[in-house]
């Protein structure tokens, strides 16, 4: 539906566009990852950075890449993947961190899924099929690989 339109608003807010150039960065003066409550314009200061850290959209911008467009939400001790990638993604790799434990979490679109449960995603961990779209949690340390295959687009 609207995902490759979500995608270019959140990219049109992104921080680290003004920071994505050791010129920018320079200019910018703030950390690349927090949302600035101001970008000044005045002369001689345009493009700077102020007030990070004093808004709540950092958070808010994590949960709209993270849960709405990834579609990977933390239920409880399980991750419930759901993504929402737009077409010009073919893949995406993401790491997420629970307690000791990683999980390389690499999602790929895949011709050959036509429908699985409810949105054609197939998951694995550690090279075992998950049953429908989510996975237990495991603080153990280790890292595991989770293989998302989803539906083209």
């Amino acid at each position: 539906g609207l995902t490759t339109k979500a995608v270019e608003l959140l990219q049109m807010i992104n921080p680290i566009r003004y920071a994505d150039s050791a010129d920018k960065a320079r200019k910018y003066r703030i950390e690349p990852y927090a949302a600035a409550a101001d970008v000044y314009s005045l002369p001689g200061r345009e493009g700077r950075g102020g007030w990070s850290w004093y808004t709540g959209s950092s958070g808010w911008m994590y949960r709209a890449w993270l849960e709405e467009i990834l579609g990977i939400v933390r239920d409880g001790s399980a991750i419930r993947v759901e993504p929402h990638l737009p077409a010009s993604w073919p893949s995406c790799k993401v790491r997420y961190r629970f307690g000791q434990a990683s999980y390389e979490i690499e999602m790929l679109r895949d011709d050959s899924i036509t429908g699985h449960g409810d949105n054609g995603t197939r998951i694995s961990v550690d090279g075992v099929m998950a049953e429908g779209n989510a996975f237990a949690l495991i603080d153990d340390g280790t890292v595991h690989s989770v293989k998302v295959t989803i539906r083209p687009s």
